[in-house]
C-alpha cells in the first residue's frame, strides 16, 4: 500500500520538535507505516525542510513558504491558501494508493487528490470547532470556520476520530457513525528516557501547551501564584509559544513570579520529554483538547497529571487513572488538586503506579496498526463501491 500524508507541519527529523498533537501523530504514524508500507508526506515548507527528503523511509516534498506561522492572522490565512494550492499540485505527480489529510489546512488538498485520481480518502480528526472559531480566533475565524464546514460535508471514505468524545461530536454533525473509526494517540516508550524525578524538596510543575487564550494557562499561572506563598521551593515551567507568550509573561511580572514562572520552546524531543520525566505534575488548564496527548505522554513518564474534569479527559484516563482531575474553570479546585499530590505521598505513588499501567494502551506501533486497519477499510470499501 502506498499511502499519502497530507499534513500542515512535520518536524525535523534530526532535533524532533512538534508544535502540537497533531505533528506529533502524524509522525509517529508515518515512520511506523513506513517499515511495512510506502509512505509520502506532504507537509509546509521550513527552514529545515526546504527540499524533498526521504528520513525515516519516509518521502518528504516540503510546499509553500519557507515560514511556519501557527498563530491566527490574516498572513497565516494567506499562507495556508498557498499551501493548500501548492500541495494539491504536489500531489498530482505522486502515485498513492490512499491519501489522508490530517487538519482543516490539509483536508482539501486531500480530498481532491483522492477524487482526481480515484482513490481512497482519510480525514483524520482530533477535534470539532464547528461554531466556535470565532470564539478562539476572533476575525480570522471565519477561515477555519469556512473549512471546517466543507470538509464536514465532503463524501470520506473514512473518518479517524481521535476519541469517543470527537466521534460524537462529529455525528452531531451529521455524519454517520459508520464511517468513523476511533483511533486513539500514543507515546513511544518515553518511560525509557533518562531523568531522575525530584525529591520533594524542590517540586516543578509542567505545562506544555500552545499559547493560546482557549488554553487556559492563565488558569495555572492564578492557581501556582497561591501555592507559591505557602509552598516557596514550588516552580511552573510552561512549554510552548503563542500570540498569548506577551501576555503570560506580564501577568507572571505583575504577580511578581519571574523567578519561579520559566517559559520554554523550541525544544527537541529529548530535552521535552527529560523535562517531563523530572517533574513532580504535569498540569493543563485547557477546555479544547480532542485527545490530550501529552497526558499520555505524562503518564508515560510516571509523572501524575491535574487536567479539567471533562468528557475526553475521563475517557482516556479512564476516570483519573494516573492523576487528578478539577471542576472546569474552577482556579480554587485546581490549586487543591495540585496541592493534593503534593502533600500526600502516599495517593502520589498510587497514580504514579496507575499512570505506567495506563500508559501501555497507547503506544505507537499499536495505535499504527489501528490506523493501518482503518485505511485497509478504506481500501476495501473502495473496491466494492467501484
Amino acid at each position: 500500500m502506498k499511502v499519502l500524508l497530507v499534513t500542515e507541519f512535520f518536524p525535523d527529523p534530526k532535533k524532533l520538535n512538534f508544535t502540537g498533537g497533531v505533528e506529533t501523530r502524524t509522525f509517529f504514524i508515518a515512520r511506523n507505516l513506513a517499515k511495512k508500507e510506502k509512505v509520502a508526506v506532504i507537509c509546509r515548507r521550513t527552514k529545515k525542510i526546504n527540499k524533498v527528503m526521504k528520513v525515516w523511509g519516509i518521502s518528504v516534498y516540503p510546499c509553500g513558504f519557507k515560514t511556519i506561522n501557527i498563530e491566527a492572522n490574516f498572513f497565516s490565512v494567506i499562507e495556508r491558501i498557498i499551501f493548500i494550492l501548492s500541495a494539491f499540485f504536489q500531489g498530482l505527480k505522486l502515485d498513492f494508493d490512499l491519501v489522508e489529510g490530517s487538519n482543516f489546512v490539509s483536508f482539501l488538498p486531500a480530498y481532491f487528490l483522492g477524487l482526481i485520481k480515484k482513490k481512497p480518502t482519510v480525514a483524520w480528526y482530533a477535534d470539532v470547532f464547528q461554531g466556535r472559531w470565532f470564539q478562539f480566533f476572533g476575525f480570522t475565524g471565519f477561515f477555519g470556520e469556512i473549512m471546517e464546514w466543507i470538509s464536514l460535508k465532503l463524501h470520506w471514505s473514512k473518518i479517524i476520530a481521535l476519541s469517543k468524545a470527537t466521534k460524537l461530536k462529529l455525528v452531531k454533525q451529521g455524519i454517520k457513525p459508520e464511517k468513523i473509526e476511533v483511533v486513539y494517540g500514543g507515546v513511544n516508550k518515553i518511560q525509557t528516557v533518562k531523568g531522575k524525578k525530584q525529591s520533594f524538596e524542590k517540586k516543578n510543575i509542567i505545562c506544555i501547551s500552545r499559547l493560546v487564550k482557549y488554553k487556559r494557562v492563565t488558569d495555572l499561572i492564578n492557581a501556582f501564584s497561591q501555592l507559591g506563598l505557602k509552598y516557596p521551593f514550588l516552580n511552573l515551567i510552561i512549554i510552548g509559544q503563542g500570540p498569548e507568550e506577551k501576555n503570560l509573561k506580564k501577568i507572571v511580572k505583575k504577580e511578581n513570579l519571574s523567578k519561579k514562572v520559566i517559559f520554554m520552546k523550541n525544544l527537541n524531543r529529548k530535552e521535552l520529554i527529560t523535562l517531563l520525566k523530572k517533574a513532580l505534575i504535569f498540569c493543563s488548564a485547557s477546555l479544547v483538547e480532542g485527545f490530550g496527548l501529552t497526558t499520555i505522554e505524562a503518564l508515560s513518564c510516571q509523572t501524575p497529571f491535574v487536567i479539567p474534569d471533562m468528557a475526553v479527559n475521563r475517557e482516556i484516563t479512564e476516570n483519573s487513572q494516573g492523576g487528578l482531575l478539577f471542576k472546569n474553570k474552577d482556579v480554587k479546585d485546581l490549586r487543591k488538586k495540585i496541592e493534593m499530590l503534593l502533600i500526600d505521598k502516599a495517593l502520589y505513588k498510587q497514580k504514579q503506579k496507575e499512570a505506567l499501567v495506563l500508559a501501555g494502551k497507547y503506544d505507537w506501533k499499536k495505535i499504527s496498526n489501528q490506523t493501518q486497519a482503518v485505511y485497509n477499510k478504506a481500501l476495501g470499501n473502495r473496491a466494492i463501491n467501484v
